[in-house]
């Protein structure tokens, strides 16, 4: 087994080997962000609890009960062609073949529009939730056979909707038994039910005790602390699986990391990662910048207005709630234009562009950037 980690800033001609760059774990508009964090976020910002309760106020008045945050989702701005052209395009700078692996939640959408409308030759893949005792696990499932693609998610939705741990290890190891489909524990430490709570240690040896025999790789994560992905390197050591990178992006930064490979098919590089156990990282200039400037960028992107997006124009066009009747609305039509909550968060927004235009993005480059030897 070997991983090995390529910088973008070291001039070096090891990167020259390689024809082909693939760009994992990136996410599109059919991405649905689950909301349930929220409350948690608010009670360490009070200005943003002031904000939330009067939303929920506004909302409990208008349609006659309390909002419950697991069924809010927000969506990225970034259509499936233009995620796949962002990665596409930093891949081919580096002089190298693309390979696109978007991997939207619980979803395939995006790559079968990729596939079907745009003629893109991408995999089928997705950003599996799998819920495990009081967390949430993410595991990466990509290049799914398109024959059995659907059959394969309704599956692995009816898990996640009613957990079941025999359920789980039936599906992982058929999902095994395809040759071309590579399953990666993402964010192996990250519980991206509840944003910014480890999964324990314990919990996840335990996790991968019971479901490791069938996983091809963990995941480094170009948007966790490098503190955290080195106990994942760790993890991975101690298992006997590679290491794999994944971009996690949201927003239209381009992923902080690729994997670099000479194989010409995902397919190939499946073979690569899951029986030669060898995978080779390079990590981009962004992946060392500040992860509260990254975090800020892409949160400023994610609110942000786009004109040029009929229906998704506004955030609160891409915020949704599925109500007690079971009808998903969007934030827009749930509240009216001139809806004083909707006003008051606007205004709240506006003072964090300035406060990103005023202060964040001028100390941005006064701010240490990530060392190699943070990394390795």
């Amino acid at each position: 087994m070997a991983t090995n980690f390529h910088y973008k800033w070291r001039r070096s001609s090891r990167r020259e080997k390689f024809l082909t760059g693939v760009s994992l774990h990136g996410h599109t508009w059919h991405s649905k962000e689950n909301l349930g964090f929220l409350p948690d976020f608010a009670e360490k910002v009070s200005p943003f609890a002031r904000l939330l309760a009067r939303a929920e106020a506004s909302h409990e008045k208008k349609w006659g009960e309390g909002i419950d945050y697991r069924y809010a989702y927000w969506t990225s701005p970034i259509s499936p062609e233009d995620a796949y052209l962002l990665e596409a395009k930093q891949v081919e700078k580096e002089n190298l073949s693309p390979l696109v692996s978007l991997s939207d939640h619980d979803e395939t959408a995006a790559n079968e529009e990729l596939i079907d409308i745009h003629k893109k030759n991408v995999p089928i893949s997705l950003e599996w939730s799998v819920p495990y005792k009081k967390f949430i696990f993410h595991v990466g499932v990509h290049n799914l056979p398109r024959a059995k693609s659907a059959s394969l998610l309704a599956e692995m939705r009816a898990f996640t909707a009613k957990p079941d741990g025999k359920v789980l290890a039936d599906i992982l190891a058929r999902l095994h038994k395809i040759p071309e489909v590579l399953i990666v524990l993402n964010h192996p430490l990250t519980d991206q039910g509840r944003i910014g709570r480890e999964i324990p240690v314990p919990v996840v040896d335990e996790f991968l005790a019971h479901y490791g025999k069938w996983m091809h790789a963990l995941e480094v994560n170009a948007l966790q602390s490098w503190e955290t992905n080195r106990r994942v390197m760790v993890i991975a050591e101690r298992i006997g699986l590679p290491l794999i990178s994944g971009g996690d992006r949201h927003g239209l930064e381009p992923s902080g990391m690729i994997n670099l490979t000479n194989a010409r098919t995902f397919q190939e590089f499946v073979h690569e990662i899951r029986d030669e156990k060898k995978s080779d990282i390079l990590l981009m200039p962004q992946s060392r910048k500040s992860l509260f400037v990254r975090y800020a960028g892409q949160i400023s992107e994610i609110v942000d207005r786009y004109p040029a997006l009929k229906g998704r124009e506004f955030w609160h066009d891409r915020v949704f709630y599925t109500g007690k009747d079971g009808v998903t609305r969007s934030l827009t039509e749930m509240s009216a234009p001139d809806s004083p909550s909707l006003a008051a968060v606007n205004q709240y927004l506006k003072l964090l562009d300035l406060a990103m235009a005023g202060f964040v993005k001028p100390i941005s480059p006064f701010l240490a950037r990530t060392k190699e030897s943070d990394i390795s």
